[in-house]
């Protein structure tokens, strides 16, 4: 049966960084992109995101569209996510390299977690290191989530 969009968004999938800091890219979340590459950037709080190549345009468009240079907001957006973003493609063994500057950044070590999420109407995988992610997890459940979701 196939996966509808709302399928892909169920689930985790725990994976491994090795030592040349490259990740087998779970099948079940690749099947939601298209083509070889993928663009990889910082995410909120210390995770990164992955986006496909039509997802990223839609997102940097906003991002520029948004921006004004007297915005120290705006610009602080575009530094942080459009300026370290870096376009990967899949080797012929379904693996990604994640860059070392982004590998930092998030914190990434060895043992990691990834899923796919929505930012509005875009979709986006998440990476994260696994102590981190426990860690972000563990903080966030004093807050109430459900809030601000009209059911």
């Amino acid at each position: 049966m196939p996966e509808s969009g709302n399928d892909l968004l169920k689930g985790q999938s725990s994976i491994t960084l090795d030592e040349k800091g490259r990740i087998v890219f779970p099948a079940r979340l690749r099947s939601g992109l298209t083509g070889t590459t993928v663009i990889i950037t910082n995410g909120m709080d210390k995770c990164l995101w992955i986006f496909s190549p039509s997802e990223w345009e839609n997102f940097a468009a906003k991002i520029t569209e948004t921006t004004s240079r007297f915005n120290k907001g705006n610009l602080l957006n575009q530094r942080k996510y459009t300026a370290p973003a870096q376009e990967m493609e899949f080797d012929r063994n379904g693996r990604l390299s994640i860059p070392q500057s982004l590998r930092e950044q998030a914190g990434l070590i060895r043992d990691c977690v990834m899923h796919r999420v929505k930012l509005g109407r875009l979709e986006v995988i998440e990476l994260w290191d696994v102590l981190e992610y426990k860690t972000y997890v563990g903080r966030s459940e004093t807050v109430e989530t459900l809030d601000s979701v009209d059911f």
